[in-house]
Order: structure tokens, then C-alpha cells, then sequence
């Protein structure tokens, strides 16, 4: 036998005891020379195992990754509500936090006498003096880019901050030194919502509806589009997050399901969440509040939370000006928690979580702020896995979003007004009498 003939025997040998199976050979054919053919028959079944295995090992690994992605989203709001109530995080926790802040690059500040989180070497410029680009320049800041948007009256400026400064203090210089310009940090947000992994569903599916069709936009995770639940859907998506691609997610593709099944039949997703930490920041929001805008999309559902962004209080304001109606939800944090942004901003409607029996949800923030009450307990929605059972504010959202949707078939101030007044007469007064921080002006029942 040649010796290259040796090599291929022994390599399909070990490759057949390799991937756990063997040949068969019956006794009359023991010491009879294979036929070539035969060779290759089981070389081409060794090769599309091995292929086989390699792929599901590949998406093995995706999973974990998302999963290690979803669980740092997590864990950081629950170290993050620990910290707005005043609890103090064990020394466990306090590790973890830190190997989360050094992987991300983010950090805690006192915003507003609140811990936020913040990206650690960047800052938002906007209408900066001569003298405090001289001084940027001095500190070693490099402009990473320009970022123009319309609802914005000159181009925002992303600066990189040298790892050796203080983001707080470089902040602080520049806004003591030149009062005109804007200084502002990029601040981190969260998808706002729980899943109960345990009841997932491969098979089931979410209901389908007959109802008229109409165009929405959402700010949230990336969508499985080819979900049963959104066969009927066209959906429009773009990436405005860390990662290099959109990263199908089970957050988004719930709320796209929710808002297919209320009747939406177009919907446009930005993805803001693809970043490896599962959780997006003010650049990636502002630049899809912008795309969202030049699509012209009337509504815009935004089921994540986040602090006062100052920046982000002119983009929404002036998109609302513009006849924009933006949905968000109040958040998460329980009944004492800090007000959630966008929700508490003027003219966004902010949409709290009951369940079946009208019953607030327990982890529901809560405030002046709240506007509109709707199903948002122990629902079952689409997720990458099949359907799936979630709480939370974010899924209470999409019901207010379609309703107002179905009237907003334009972005126009006037229609926004109307589209708003016909959702406040249709709410049933839960709670207190009147308006309430815990249900707002009313629920918007659909079961």
C-alpha cells in the first residue's frame, strides 16, 4: 500500500471513531479491498456529520453568547436598582459590578444624586468655543464623530476620552469654561421587561388577527422576522447598536409579535441593543430617533428605560413638535423607584403593567408621570425559541403604541393631539378616582 493511501485509511479511521460511529463489514468481505467508490461514500458521510456537528455547535455558542449578553443587561439593573434604593451591594456583587464596568468600558456617576451609568471614555460636544476645542485638543480628546440630526439645530460631535482622564472631571472643566456649549455623557439604557425562560414554547404560536393594518416603529432589540407571528409583517431593520450586525433577541421580538397581533402589518425596528453587554446608550437612541423620523413614522414604541439625558429631553421635545407620539414605559423598578426616561418626559406617553385581574404590577415604577395602564403580566409573546411568557412595563406598550398608531396615519401635530384624546376617552379609571401615580389617567382594557 502507498504511503499517501496509508495517511487517507487511517485519517478516515480516526475521523469515522472520532465523530462516534464505524463501517460495518461482514465477514465474507473481511480482507477484501474496498471499492474506491465506497471510500468516498463514507468519506462524503464523515464530512456532513462532522459539518453537522460543527453547526450546531456554532449555534450553540451563539446562544450562550446571548444568553452571557441578556444576563449582563440583567445584572447590571439589578445592581442598579440595588444602588437607587440605597442598599448597599455585597462584596460578590460589588466584583461583579466591577468586571462588568472594566468589560463594557462604563462606569457609575451621581447624576442628578442618583447613580447612573455612563460610557467611560466618551462625551457628547455641541456648539463648543474656540478656546474649549483648544482645551479638548490640550487634554488629548479625539473626535470620533459627527452626528447630524434634524430635530437637532447644529451637528453633535462624539469625543474619545483618554483612558488616564476622568470623564466627571473633564465634563466639569468644559462646561465651567465655555457655559454656551453643550457637554453631556453618553448614558447607558435598558430593555425593560422579564422573561420567564422556563415556559418556553418551541411550538406554540402567538394568535394571528384580522384587524386593519397600520405602520409603527419600535426602538428595541432586534426582530426574528421570519417568526410565524410576524409572517404577515413587513419589517424594515437597521442597526444603531455596538455590534457589528442587528442580534435577533427575545425582547424585540416580542414586542414586534404584541404589535402584529394588535394589527400591525408594517413595522420598523432599530436595533439598539447589539452590542455584546445587551444594553444600548443615548448615541444609538438619538440615531434611530432620527432614522425613525426621516421614515416618517407616526408612532414610536420604546419599551426600555434610562436617566435624564438632557440631550435626549431636546431630541424628544422637538420630535414631538414635529407630530411624532412617542410610547414608553415607566420602568421596572418598583414602587419608589427614580423616574424612567423617556417615559417621564412631557407629551411621552408613559404605560405602566396590569395583569388579567387589574392588578398593578408589583415591580412597576410609579409617579406623576404615569399616563395609561394596560396588560402587561404573564403574557405569552413570540421569542427566538417559539413563544414565550413575560412581565413588565415593555410589554404593556405595544397595546397603547398600536392603538394610538391606528390614528396616526401621518406624523402631524394636529393628529397626534386627536390620536391622544381618543386613547385617554377610551380608558377605564382603575385605583384612586381620577388621575393616579399608579395607574395614571386610566387603563386601556383589552382583556
Amino acid at each position: 500500500m502507498k504511503i499517501s493511501s496509508l495517511i487517507l485509511c487511517c485519517g478516515l479511521c480516526l475521523a469515522v471513531l472520532a465523530d462516534g460511529c464505524f463501517i460495518s463489514v461482514n465477514a465474507a468481505d473481511r480482507g477484501a479491498k474496498p471499492a474506491r467508490g465506497q471510500i468516498q461514500r463514507h468519506e462524503q458521510k464523515v464530512i456532513d456529520r462532522i459539518s453537522e456537528r460543527a453547526i450546531e455547535r456554532a449555534k450553540q455558542r451563539q446562544l450562550n453568547r446571548l444568553s452571557e449578553s441578556v444576563n449582563a443587561n440583567n445584572q447590571l439593573m439589578q445592581h442598579m436598582k440595588k444602588l437607587q434604593d440605597g442598599k448597599q451591594l455585597s462584596a460578590k456583587h460589588q466584583h461583579e459590578l466591577a468586571v462588568l464596568s472594566k468589560q463594557h468600558k462604563i462606569k457609575i456617576i451621581q447624576h442628578q444624586n442618583q447613580p447612573t451609568f455612563i460610557r467611560m471614555n466618551e462625551i457628547f460636544v455641541q456648539n463648543a468655543s474656540v478656546e474649549s476645542k483648544t482645551k479638548m485638543s490640550s487634554l488629548g480628546l479625539i473626535i470620533l464623530e459627527t452626528i447630524n440630526m434634524t430635530s437637532l439645530p447644529n451637528p453633535l460631535e462624539k469625543y474619545k476620552v483618554p483612558a488616564d482622564l476622568d470623564v466627571e472631571s473633564v465634563v466639569s472643566q468644559l462646561r465651567s469654561g465655555d457655559p454656551s456649549g453643550r457637554y453631556d455623557f453618553n448614558f447607558i439604557y435598558f430593555s425593560s421587561g422579564v422573561t420567564s425562560e422556563s415556559n418556553a414554547n418551541k411550538d406554540a404560536s402567538v394568535s394571528q388577527t384580522s384587524k386593519s393594518g397600520f405602520s409603527i416603529g419600535m426602538i428595541d432589540t432586534g426582530v426574528d422576522a421570519s417568526h410565524p407571528s410576524l409572517k404577515n409583517v413587513q419589517t424594515y431593520q437597521l442597526n444603531f447598536g455596538r455590534g457589528a450586525e442587528i442580534k435577533v433577541r427575545n425582547h424585540g421580538t416580542a414586542i414586534a409579535s404584541l404589535l402584529a397581533q394588535e394589527g400591525a402589518n408594517r413595522i420598523w425596528v432599530a436595533d439598539i441593543f447589539s452590542g455584546d453587554g445587551g444594553f444600548s446608550d443615548s448615541e444609538a437612541i438619538l440615531k434611530a430617533l432620527g432614522w425613525l423620523v426621516r421614515s416618517e413614522v407616526g408612532t414610536i414604541n420604546m419599551s426600555l428605560t434610562g436617566p435624564d439625558d438632557p440631550l435626549m429631553k431636546v431630541v424628544v421635545e422637538s420630535i414631538n413638535q414635529k407630530g411624532h407620539v412617542i410610547v414608553a414605559a415607566v420602568g421596572n423598578l418598583g414602587p419608589k423607584g427614580q423616574p424612567q426616561y423617556p417615559a417621564a418626559y412631557e407629551d411621552v406617553i408613559a404605560v405602566t403593567a396590569i395583569d388579567s385581574n387589574n392588578k398593578i404590577y408589583e415591580s412597576a415604577n410609579q409617579g406623576d408621570y404615569v399616563d395609561v395602564a394596560a396588560l402587561g403580566v404573564d403574557i405569552i409573546a413570540a421569542s427566538t425559541q417559539g413563544t414565550q411568557t413575560y412581565s413588565g412595563t415593555s410589554f404593556a406598550c405595544p397595546i397603547v403604541a398600536a392603538n394610538l398608531a391606528k390614528v396616526m396615519t401621518r406624523p402631524e401635530k394636529a393628529i397626534a393631539t386627536d390620536a391622544k384624546q381618543l386613547l385617554f376617552s377610551q380608558l377605564t379609571d382603575l385605583g384612586a378616582k381620577g388621575i393616579d401615580p399608579t395607574f395614571g389617567r386610566g387603563a386601556l382594557l383589552t382583556h
